[in-house]
């Protein structure tokens, strides 16, 4: 049976602190890789502990302040300000495992939560905007640029962390690729989450209005389960490839649609 591959955020009242997504190893069918959206309201802080997991905490939006106590000596550090994922550099924290924290917003905020179970203890480290990396990669309509923010240098155990700004009807993850195999420099093995945000959806919700009505389209395959698909990330809706015509029947409603295979 092919694996879930598709969650959708919940909302919360804004003056409520809560988790709007979460999606756990387990959840998703694999082995070390966590990932969550907290939303902090301002007097109603946010608490964890990083357990046996390293941890990057990556401001979404908002200000907030992040204390923290690892080895037995606390620290306090800011993240932000940051409107939202488009108006400015990212600010992240990253957490080694056995760390407690309490975070405590100065306005409504949300925080991405990345995790992966940990081999060592590395030292935690503030990400500052002007730390973070920048790329811009491939060319026409798979132009798209990347801000690192936990790159491979980064002192991590196993986490990998970036923002990517793909243009509206621009392709990322291109040319198609996998991480099933661990045969570096060729191939390594990942596990990856991709979490959307849409900049009009981002501008309307800041200014109270109707969200725009803005979507993505991911292909994912993977040969062990018979998985080819694409999904789109608003609606849900999924088209599988059938592997003996190439043609691609729709699962989003109850009217299945046939599509051909582009032709090269």
């Amino acid at each position: 049976m092919a694996p879930r591959t598709l969650f959708h955020s919940a909302s919360l009242p804004a003056g409520r602190t809560g988790t709007t997504l979460e999606i756990s190893p387990r959840r998703a069918g694999w082995n070390y890789i966590g990932f969550a959206v907290h939303q902090i309201a301002p007097s109603k802080p946010w608490t964890s502990t990083t357990a046996r997991q390293e941890c990057c905490l990556v401001l979404l939006r908002g200000t907030c302040r992040v204390e923290y106590t690892h080895g037995g000596r606390a620290e306090t550090v800011t993240l932000g300000p940051r409107a939202d994922v488009f108006s400015a550099y990212p600010h992240a924290l990253y957490l080694p495992p056995r760390t407690t924290m309490r975070v405590v917003a100065s306005e409504v905020t949300e925080l991405a939560d990345g995790r992966a179970a940990a081999r060592v203890t590395l030292p935690p480290r503030l990400v500052r905007p002007e730390d973070c990396g920048f790329e811009v990669r491939g060319g026409g309509n798979a132009t798209r640029q990347i801000v690192d923010i936990l790159p491979p240098s980064f002192p991590a155990d196993r986490l990998l962390v970036c923002e990517v700004y793909t243009p509206s009807g621009n392709w990322s993850s291109y040319p198609p690729h996998k991480h099933d195999v661990d045969r570096p420099p060729r191939e390594v093995k990942l596990e990856e989450v991709y979490y959307y945000r849409f900049a009009e959806a981002s501008r309307s919700a800041r200014a109270g209005r109707a969200q725009a009505d803005a979507y993505g389209v991911q292909r994912l395959y993977l040969a062990s389960v018979g998985l080819d698909s694409c999904e789109c990330t608003t609606c849900a809706a999924r088209w599988d490839e059938d592997l003996g015509t190439g043609a691609f029947r729709g699962r989003g409603s109850a009217r299945s649609v046939v599509a051909p295979r582009p032709q090269p």
